[in-house]
């Protein structure tokens, strides 16, 4: 349970840091696990303090979901022989316990959604859970950086929405790390991110569960941005760090699993068609660039001669990711 002291010392950002900044940071740990705000270490390099302290507070930001009651920002200071750094707590002090169960509580009720479930279907239904109950916000607040802001409040940014995926995944037993840098966005727009990568049967994949949950459409949670390999993945997002696990695996898309790698159109006539509720989608990847005049005309196109879209609903529409050259076709009933 959450509520008990985190053992999350020697995730990946823990794990880069040696000396001074490995000691700051396992002391921050051990105290703001406790909730204690207020941490003080000696230190044998006076020089690199700020360096080492910075380290240390990145790798409590982005490597320890759990301490989401955590400000980002530390305060520091010096006296020639210890370093001090307070942190602000972002919620009521004299009621942490009571958040803690509640985070708890969402993280329990996840984990038994998918107790029968392989490392596959948890991430699916992850995906899922955080399209479907979680808003997105632009807020700045610390607060909605959280992993109780997306579990609990249903209102996250990407932070949010990452660490809300590093700690579910570590209680079904999956190994994740949160990626942070940047990425640009369709409109060219490039801003501060954070991302999944997680380990599935031995092998790294990049999850987005953010931008996914941006491009729901129709009810039906996206698959785009899941399971990518760094071919794919690098082309919008950037990482601040080096060493990120490496994702090479192209095989595990749902394009790929269902038959959606195009090579000539013709090909679309064999995709797997899924169920999601009473409508019907599945996704494609073209081998070319849809001038965007001939968007619409085109993919229509490619539905009616191949798909028979009548077959599966009443309705049809689609999303083109420009990007990854991917199209969603969706078969819709009332």
């Amino acid at each position: 349970m959450l509520s008990r002291p985190v053992s999350v010392a020697n995730n990946f950002y823990g794990e880069r840091l040696t000396g001074d900044a490995r000691r700051i940071y396992d002391a921050l740990v051990a105290d703001r696990a406790r909730g204690i705000m207020r941490t003080s270490v000696a230190v044998d390099d006076a020089e690199n303090v700020s360096a080492n302290a910075s380290a240390a507070l990145e790798a409590v930001n982005f490597g320890c979901a759990e301490l989401f009651f955590v400000g980002k920002a530390g305060e520091l200071s010096f006296d020639g022989r210890a370093v001090t750094l307070e942190h602000e707590c972002i919620f009521p002090e004299d009621e942490l316990d009571a958040y803690r169960e509640a985070l708890d509580e969402a993280v329990e009720s996840f984990a038994a959604s998918v107790y029968y479930s392989d490392d596959r279907g948890v991430l699916e239904r992850l995906n899922e859970m955080l399209s479907t109950t979680v808003t997105g916000v632009d807020g700045r607040e610390d607060v909605y950086g959280s992993a109780y802001a997306a579990l609990v409040i249903g209102e996250a940014r990407c932070e949010g929405y990452t660490k809300a995926a590093q700690i579910l995944l570590s209680r079904c037993g999956i190994p994740s790390v949160m990626a942070a840098g940047r990425a640009r966005s369709s409109d060219g727009r490039e801003e501060n991110h954070a991302w999944t990568i997680a380990t599935v049967d031995g092998r790294d994949y990049s999850f987005d569960f953010t931008w996914n949950a941006r491009r729901i459409a129709y009810g039906i949670p996206s698959h785009e941005y899941m399971f990518l390999p760094d071919s794919d993945m690098l082309r919008e997002h950037f990482p601040m760090f080096d060493g990120y696990p490496k994702c090479t695996d192209a095989s595990a898309t749902f394009w790929a699993r269902h038959g959606g790698e195009l090579e000539f159109i013709s090909d679309l006539a064999g995709v797997d068609i899924m169920p999601y509720g009473k409508h019907f989608f599945t996704m494609a990847r073209l081998n070319e660039q849809i001038p965007p005049a001939d968007e619409r005309d085109v993919i229509f196109g490619m539905m009616q001669s191949e798909l028979s879209p009548s077959s599966y609903g009443s309705l049809s529409g689609y999303t083109y990711n420009r990007s990854l050259g991917v199209v969603t076709f969706y078969f819709l009933n009332e």
